[in-house]
């Protein structure tokens, strides 16, 4: 695909107007013929970048809406011959009219004989110029999309009939090679007038032979990504010159490019490549010191930094997404300086022996918040989603966010806990990890919990019993994890003293009815504990992430009455009368609204 479409030149637009001289028909105006005739009378669709509008298309609408019966124009022009056009404005004529009126299958009383042809033979009726082209095009009939002779001569007429315009080269993953192959060409020999090239191919080393050396001064999109994968060679040595590159996407990581105004970079290091070391993906990222959006995938083979002398400080980044193994992870977050108020995602693929060996990634990641004061850290171990995989994966995402109550400089932490069937054999190294990294938050969320039953949430809770978060004034959990907090025994206010807000997230999944009542045995554990007058809860739907505060004044009785009325609510219809007399009968504290 080639956009913006090549621009026509405007005498080329004007003599095919005067080709439609006499264009008659006596045929009912329906809507197929009235955009025939605009084609034929104005040949400007969107895909065009022109201005020329001729006067036919405003007769034809007046008189399709005076007489729908029949149409009948007729236009004084100076006779010519439509035939004389280009062969690619007439390609774009026919493949037009081919989407107005699409193809449909001629059947014949031989069952087995089933042809196609194009909607736009009802233009050989229009007059005796587009019957003789319809006559001379009899190719075209044969397949549902127009075939030229020649179609790469189609494509560089096409091409060369853009003039001086800015070229967006798009191709499909599919597109054949020769086709390609005019297309490199054209941008080997026309540097100026790329704007932006994406294509998809087996081997882009073919793309950097073309574009080496070269300068791309409108160039602002540049993907260049593999989809096979090829590892018989070294990686190719790709260097340009483009002053206003804005993204750029690529499968090789040793390159060369002078882009200062670059914001968006992905490297896309295919798994197998061997030859790509941590080394050669540095030295790419400097070469890129002002992105604001990066994105690497780390090959599978790199599992430390040796080798990796230097780091590379990234002092204008936004969002990062890293990729690839545990160790290949640690080792790009150990070489690389973000700054504050990055937001970092690492996937990073767990092996099944042991799924919990984070602890250098952590390490990596905590020595970015010691380098940089950030106060903002979220760690999400719930592997993708894919829960009760073999192969577990972890994502640890750095953020910066403004706190209301920052309690001093102590980040954030918002921890989503996946726990699996398999790999659950190092409970106290697993442990001493999460200990280690969440010594000092001042907010801990829990998430989403994907547990089989509360005896694997119970092992997960000695992280939480052997550490009293201090600091913590802002608790988050699902409703099925407070069940599960209470059959695990964990202490409310013993283990968060400074909590102030409780909030709550409702989930509609199927639960026992002992999960729900142990579920409001904790809330109550937590409201009868807490010691901040000020405590409030808020009750999050997990469904469309809307919530309310409740208060439970202790002696408004109209507040108790609201209070149990959205605690109903809240439980949906399975809260039985047994859990409403547990709420009545309870004494709570004064929440703030």
């Amino acid at each position: 695909m080639l956009g913006p479409h090549p621009v026509l030149y405007e005498s080329s637009v004007g003599y095919f107007a005067q080709c439609c001289r006499c264009v008659r028909t006596t045929q009912p105006a329906t809507n197929t013929h009235v955009r025939i005739y605009e084609v034929l009378g104005v040949a400007c669709d969107r895909r065009f970048d022109l201005n020329y509008r001729s006067r036919l298309l405003t007769r034809l609408s007046h008189s399709a809406s005076c007489e729908p019966s029949s149409i009948t124009y007729r236009m004084s022009l100076p006779s010519a011959h439509p035939g004389q056009l280009p062969a690619d404005v007439l390609c774009e004529i026919l493949s037009l009219l081919a989407i107005i009126d699409p193809p449909g299958p001629v059947g014949y009383r031989h069952p087995a004989i089933v042809r196609y042809t194009l909607g736009w033979v009802k233009i050989t009726h229009v007059c005796h110029r587009w019957r003789a082209i319809g006559l001379d095009f009899a190719s075209l009939w044969a397949k549902t999309i127009c075939a030229l002779p020649n179609s790469n001569g189609f494509i560089k007429t096409s091409i060369s009939r853009a003039r001086q315009a800015h070229v967006v080269i798009t191709l499909e993953r599919d597109l054949q090679e020769p086709k390609r192959v005019v297309f490199r060409d054209f941008v080997a020999q026309n540097p100026k007038r790329i704007r932006e090239i994406t294509d998809v191919v087996a081997n882009p080393r073919r793309w950097y032979a073309c574009m080496k050396n070269k300068t791309f001064p409108n160039l602002l999109v540049l993907s260049i990504t593999a989809h096979g994968a090829y590892t018989n060679d070294t990686p190719g040595s790709f260097s340009i010159e483009a002053p206003n590159l804005r993204s750029l996407t690529l499968s090789e990581p040793s390159f060369a490019i002078v882009a200062p105004k670059l914001r968006s970079l992905s490297l896309r290091c295919k798994k197998n490549r061997t030859e790509c070391s941590l080394k050669i993906i540095l030295r790419c990222l400097q070469c890129a010191p002002a992105v604001d959006h990066l994105e690497v995938w780390v090959p599978l083979h790199i599992q430390s930094a040796a080798g990796a002398t230097d780091s590379v400080s990234l002092p204008h980044v936004k969002h990062v997404e890293i990729s690839g193994s545990l160790a290949g992870c640690t080792a790009f977050c150990e070489k690389v300086i973000f700054p504050s108020d990055v937001h970092i995602i690492v996937d990073a693929k767990v092996p099944s022996s042991d799924p919990f060996t984070t602890a250098p990634l952590l390490r990596a990641l905590n020595a970015q918040l010691t380098h940089n004061s950030h106060d903002a850290i979220t760690l999400d171990t719930s592997g993708g989603g894919r829960s009760g995989t073999e192969h577990p994966c972890m994502k640890i995402a750095l953020d910066s966010s403004n706190l209301a109550e920052r309690g001093g400089r102590w980040p954030r932490v918002a921890l989503e806990i996946g726990i699996y069937k398999k790999g659950l054999n190092d409970l106290h190294k697993r442990d001493l990890i999460l200990a280690e990294f969440l010594a000092n938050v001042s907010t801990l969320e829990v998430k989403k919990l994907s547990v089989a039953h509360a005896l694997q949430w119970s092992d997960f809770e000695r992280a939480f019993k052997e550490h009293v978060f201090t600091s913590v004034h802002t608790v988050s959990v699902d409703f099925l994890a407070t069940a599960l907090l209470y059959e695990a025994n964990v202490g409310s206010s013993a283990r968060f003293p400074a909590l102030r807000n409780l909030i709550v997230s409702k989930h509609r999944s199927v639960v026992q009815r002992g999960q729900w009542r142990n579920a409001w045995y904790y809330l109550n554990k937590v409201l009868a504990l807490a010691t901040d007058p000020k405590l409030s809860v808020r009750m999050v739907p997990s469904d469309d992430f809307k919530y309310g505060t409740i208060g439970y004044p202790l002696t408004d009785a109209e507040g108790v009455a609201t209070a149990c009325r959205l605690a109903s609510e809240f439980i949906d219809e399975r809260l039985t009368a047994e859990y409403h007399s547990m709420w009545k009968n309870k004494e709570f504290k004064v929440f703030e609204k």
